[in-house]
């Protein structure tokens, strides 16, 4: 970013007004510029999908007179989505889509069951997810000073398939393998689609927004002809001609 003060003599006020006709820059995005574009959020999302973090599961069950809770759940494993894609749909709109993801999140299980006799629980427990697929629907704005933004109008997660366990082979993994895994699972499963879709807003108002609402006033329209003026010298299409 440019912070010298001369620097915004040579931008037009009227720049920033975003109407037809007055001094401005248009931009076009073609296929290729979403491949781009695609290609630049595949490891965007893979470090944020590895900095997510659930709330802790609780569960009480009146048949063994106790409860267990699921706590500090953090990605143990990852593996990339097979796809990730941005492209336009009508009616000016942009869809963002992450295709088929793998999650592994590890926790700690506390807590106390009766099973003839008490049995406290302290143990880690691993939660699996399978086929995780998201689908955002996006629209781009104009704010007042005439910057563009991004905004997340819709947001659809699914999953294909999760399963909770633990690493126990005694009574106390097969007592908690039986009966609760599914409930656990549940819990945790529903937790997912709300953290990913929370992850993505996040993204894209810290990757996009923001450099998007500093870019006008971080490239003086001096400094973009020099550029253009470079391209097309290197290019063949203009001579260049020392004044």
């Amino acid at each position: 970013k440019i912070d010298d003060d001369d620097d915004d003599d040579d931008i037009s006020s009227h720049a920033f007004s975003g109407i037809r006709g007055l001094p401005g820059l248009e931009f076009r995005i073609n296929s290729k510029g979403f491949l781009y574009a695609s290609l630049l959020a595949g490891p965007i999302i893979d470090d944020e999908i590895r900095r997510i973090k659930l709330m802790p599961s609780k569960q009480c069950f009146q048949q063994f007179n106790g409860c267990i809770e699921i706590s500090n759940l953090i990605i143990s494993r990852y593996q990339c989505p097979q796809l990730v894609s941005l492209y336009p749909a009508p009616p000016n709109r942009l869809i963002f889509t992450i295709q088929n993801l793998d999650l592994e999140i590890r926790g700690n299980i506390n807590g106390e069951i009766g099973v003839i006799l008490p049995i406290n629980l302290n143990n880690t427990v691993y939660t699996r997810f399978h086929q995780v697929s998201a689908t955002v629907q996006l629209t781009v704005h104009r704010k007042l000073n005439g910057s563009p933004y991004v905004r997340v109008i819709g947001c659809y997660v699914s999953v294909g398939f999760s399963d909770v366990f633990l690493h126990d082979g005694d009574l106390l993994g097969d007592i908690f393998n039986f009966h609760f895994r599914g409930k656990a699972a549940d819990q945790i499963r529903k937790q997912l689609p709300i953290r990913v879709c929370k992850m993505i807003r996040n993204m894209i108002e810290k990757r996009i927004n923001v450099p998007l609402y500093t870019i006008s006033k971080a490239i003086p329209l001096q400094k973009l002809s020099n550029i253009a003026k470079k391209l097309l010298i290197a290019s063949g299409w203009l001579i260049y001609q020392d004044m």
